[in-house]
C-alpha cells in the first residue's frame, strides 16, 4: 500500500505545466494502525463485557443479552457479526443469528472443567479472502475471553447464589427455630448477633437486647467463665443454667456452646431452649408421683406391670412394702405365687389365666401371706392386646383389703345377728324416705296384719293412715313430729292395725331417724312393728284383775295393809276406820311399830318383836298373833293380826289383817 501526494505546477503567469507526485509505500504503517484500532476495539469490548458482568444482581438472561449486543464491538466486522451465548437452560441469540452463517466461531463456557455453556460467533457476509488468516485467529482468542470471562462471572452468581441462599437458610433457621441463637465474643461476651427467640423469650425488644452482653441474663456467670474456659479444650459443651428474663423472674435453660475462630477472633456460638415449663413439668410430675406413692400408702395399694411376653415383673414401692419385700428384690410370677395363700393359688392362676386366653378381666380377692401373717388383698387389671387380640401388657393394682374383709365379715356376723334376732322375735322391719316417700319392708311386717307384701307393694303413708286405727293415728303422728323435730331420742307408739280379716292387731311401731341430708333434715327413718296382741290382752286382764283385788280390797270388811319392808304401802277403808284416819293417805308410809306402844304387854320392845312377827311369816309362809296397837288418836286397843307373805316380781310384801279383838280380851 502506497501513500501519494500530487501537486499542480503553474507557471508565474499561471500557466499549469504539469504534476509533481511523490508516492510512499505505507502498508506496514496502515498494518500497524489496523492492528492498534483492533487492539482499541477488542479491549473496549473486553471492558464492556467486564462492566456488564460485574453487575451479579442481574437476571443471567438481562447479562446474557448485554453480552450477545457487546460482543460484535471486538469483531472485524461489527455490523454483520451475529451472536449466540448458552448457558445450562437459557439461551439468547441476536436476530440474525444461524449457524448456516460462516465462518462459525465459538468458544465452549467451562466451570471447573465441566462445560456449562457456549458461545457462538458467525458473519452474515462472511470476511474478505485477505482478513480470514489475519483476524479469524485473534477473534478466536477474544472469543476465548470472553468465554472465560462469563465463566467466571456465572462462577461467582453461583457462589454468590449459594452464598445468599446459605444467608437465606440460616436466617430461616435462626428466626423460625424456637431456639434462641446468640453469637457474642469470647473476650468481653458481648453481643454480636441474635435472633428473635433469644430477645423475645427473655422479654426483651432488639434494640434493648443488642445493648446487652451475656452476663446481664446470665445468674450464675462463674458457671459461664467456666464452660468458656472448657470450650477452649474441647470446643462444645451442653449444660443447663438459669437466665433472667426482663420482668425479674427466672427462667430455667438448656445451652449448647460451640467456639469458632474467625479472623483470628474467636467467637462463642450460643443455642439455648427454654425448659421452664418442662422443669415445672418434671416438678410436678416428681409431686404427683411423691402424692400418689403417699396415696398408695394411705390406701394401701400398689400397683404393678407385667410384659406378659417376656414375664418382666414391674411393682411399685407400695407393692414391695405390702409383700414386705425390699425395691431391690427382683419379682417374678413364681415370686409372687410363693406368697399366695395355697389354698387361693389355683384361683388366682385360673383367673389369670381367663384374663389372659378368654378376654376376660382381672379382678379377684384371695389371701397372702406375709411375714407368717395373714392378709387379704384385691388384684384388677387392665389387659393390652395387640391388633390380633394377643395379651401383650398387663397393669394392675393390688390393695390390702384385710380391714375391710374384716369389717365385711363383722358385719355378715351383725347382719345375721339382727337377723336371728328379728326372726326369732317375729319383728316387722320397716324404712321411710322422707325426701322422696319411698318405703321398704320384710315380709314379716306384712304377715303381722295378714297379708304377704307383694299384696300391699307400694305401699305408701297414705296407705299407712288407712290402716292404723283412727284413734291412735293422731297420737303416732304427734309422736314422730316430736322425734322428727328433734324432741326425742326415739319413735314409740302403740297403735292397732286392721287385720285382713277385719280384726284389729295390736301393733308395737318403734323407730328413729337413721340417716341425715347434708344440711342436717332427717333423710330415712328406720324401725320396727312387734305384734304385742297377745300382750295387750294379757295386760287388760290383768288391769281387769287388778280391779277386780282393788274393788275386793277396798270392799272388804276387815282393816287390810300392804307392807313393805316394814312399811304400809296401800291400806283399804277399813283399815283407815278401825286407825281413826281420814285419809288413806295418812297411813302410807307408816310402819306399824308407829301405830304400837313402845313395848307390848310381855315387855318386848314393839320394834323388835314386829320384825319376829314378820320373819316367822316370811319363814312359814303366814303367821296369825295378837298385837296392842295405838289408833292415831292415841287410844289403845288390842288386835288380832294375821301375816301372809307374798313374793311379786322380786318383791317381797305382807299382807296384814287387822282384827279388833279387845271386846273379847276384856271379857
Amino acid at each position: 500500500m502506497y501513500q501519494t501526494i500530487k501537486s499542480p505546477v503553474v507557471m508565474p503567469d499561471g500557466t499549469l505545466v504539469g504534476v509533481l507526485g511523490v508516492a510512499r509505500d505505507i502498508t506496514q504503517l496502515r498494518q500497524t494502525q489496523v492492528a492498534l484500532n483492533k487492539r482499541i476495539r477488542e479491549q473496549k469490548c473486553l471492558n464492556l463485557i467486564f462492566q456488564a458482568t460485574e453487575e451479579l444482581d442481574l437476571p443471567l438472561l438481562t447479562v446474557l443479552k448485554r453480552l450477545a449486543d457487546i460482543v460484535p464491538l471486538g469483531m472485524s466486522d461489527e455490523e454483520h457479526t451475529d451472536v449466540c451465548i448458552v448457558v445450562n437452560d437459557l439461551r439468547y441469540e441476536t436476530r440474525h443469528f444461524s449457524q448456516s452463517n460462516s465462518p462459525v466461531l465459538s468458544a465452549p463456557i467451562v466451570i471447573n472443567q465441566q462445560p456449562i455453556g457456549l458461545l457462538q460467533v458467525t458473519y452474515r457476509l462472511g470476511l474478505p479472502f485477505e482478513q480470514e488468516d489475519a483476524d479469524l485467529p485473534e477473534e478466536r482468542i477474544l472469543l476465548t475471553a470472553i468465554a472465560e470471562r462469563l465463566a467466571s462471572m456465572i462462577a461467582r452468581r453461583q457462589l454468590a447464589e449459594q452464598a445468599h441462599r446459605r444467608e437465606k437458610i440460616f436466617q430461616t433457621i435462626a428466626t423460625r427455630s424456637s431456639d434462641a441463637f446468640l453469637l457474642s465474643r469470647y473476650d468481653d461476651m458481648s453481643l454480636i448477633e441474635f435472633n428473635d427467640a433469644a430477645c423475645l423469650g427473655l422479654g426483651y425488644s432488639r434494640e434493648e437486647f443488642a445493648a446487652l452482653s451475656v452476663g446481664d441474663f446470665q445468674i450464675d456467670c462463674d458457671v459461664i467463665n467456666a464452660k468458656n474456659q472448657l470450650l477452649l479444650r474441647e470446643e462444645a459443651t451442653e449444660f443447663e443454667t438459669i437466665h433472667r428474663h426482663k420482668d425479674g423472674s427466672f427462667r430455667n435453660v438448656n445451652v449448647r456452646l460451640k467456639l469458632i475462630e474467625l479472623d483470628n477472633v474467636l467467637f462463642i456460638v450460643a443455642i439455648w431452649t427454654d425448659i421452664t415449663e418442662r422443669i415445672q413439668q418434671q416438678l410436678q410430675l416428681q409431686q404427683s408421683e411423691a402424692k400418689l406413692r403417699r396415696a398408695q400408702a394411705v390406701s394401701e395399694t400398689g400397683s404393678w406391670y407385667i410384659n406378659i411376653i417376656t414375664g418382666e415383673l414391674e411393682w411399685s414401692e407400695e407393692a414391695y412394702r405390702l409383700f414386705g419385700l425390699p425395691t431391690a428384690q427382683a419379682v417374678t410370677l413364681e415370686l409372687f405365687f410363693s406368697y399366695v395363700f395355697p389354698e387361693d393359688r389355683e384361683l388366682v392362676k385360673t383367673a389369670w389365666h381367663d384374663a389372659i386366653f378368654n378376654d376376660g378381666t382381672y379382678d379377684i380377692e384371695h389371701r397372702i401371706i406375709v411375714n407368717g401373717l395373714l392378709y387379704w388383698v384385691r388384684e384388677r387389671a387392665e389387659i393390652v392386646r395387640d391388633s390380633q387380640g394377643v395379651a401383650v401388657e398387663g397393669l394392675g393394682t393390688v390393695q390390702n383389703i384385710t380391714e375391710r374383709k374384716c369389717f365385711l365379715e363383722q358385719l355378715r356376723t351383725e347382719r345375721q345377728r339382727l337377723n336371728d334376732i328379728i326372726e326369732a322375735t317375729h319383728a316387722g322391719t320397716w324404712e321411710w324416705n322422707l325426701i322422696n316417700g319411698e318405703t321398704h319392708f320384710n315380709e314379716r311386717w306384712a304377715e303381722i296384719f295378714g297379708y304377704e307384701l307383694s299384696e300391699l307393694e307400694p305401699f305408701t303413708i297414705a296407705a299407712w293412715e288407712k290402716f292404723v286405727h283412727p284413734d291412735d293415728l293422731i297420737q303416732s303422728n304427734l309422736k314422730l313430729q316430736h322425734h322428727l323435730a328433734g324432741d326425742s331420742d326415739y319413735y314409740e307408739c302403740d297403735v292397732r292395725m286392721k287385720h285382713k280379716k277385719g280384726y284389729w292387731v295390736w301393733i308395737a311401731d318403734r323407730g328413729r331417724v337413721t340417716r341425715y341430708t347434708d344440711d342436717g333434715k332427717p333423710m330415712i327413718i328406720s324401725g320396727t312393728h312387734l305384734d304385742i296382741t297377745e300382750r295387750r290382752e294379757a295386760e287388760i286382764r290383768i288391769r281387769n284383775s287388778e280391779e277386780r283385788l282393788r274393788v275386793l280390797f277396798e270392799q272388804t270388811k276387815e282393816a287390810t295393809t300392804i307392807l313393805k319392808n316394814g312399811i304400809i304401802i296401800e291400806a283399804n277403808r277399813s283399815a283407815q276406820s278401825l286407825l281413826h284416819v281420814d285419809k288413806r293417805e295418812q297411813l302410807i308410809g307408816m310402819s306399824p311399830v308407829e301405830l304400837s306402844p313402845l313395848y307390848q304387854p310381855d315387855g318386848t320392845l314393839s320394834a323388835v318383836k314386829a320384825q319376829q312377827m314378820i320373819n316367822m311369816a316370811i319363814e312359814n309362809g303366814s303367821h296369825q298373833f295378837e298385837w296392842m296397837h295405838v289408833r292415831v288418836d292415841g287410844e289403845s286397843f288390842w288386835a288380832e293380826i294375821s301375816l301372809t307373805a307374798i313374793n311379786q316380781k322380786n318383791e317381797r310384801l305382807i299382807h296384814a289383817v287387822w282384827r279388833d279383838i279387845t271386846e273379847k280380851k276384856r271379857a
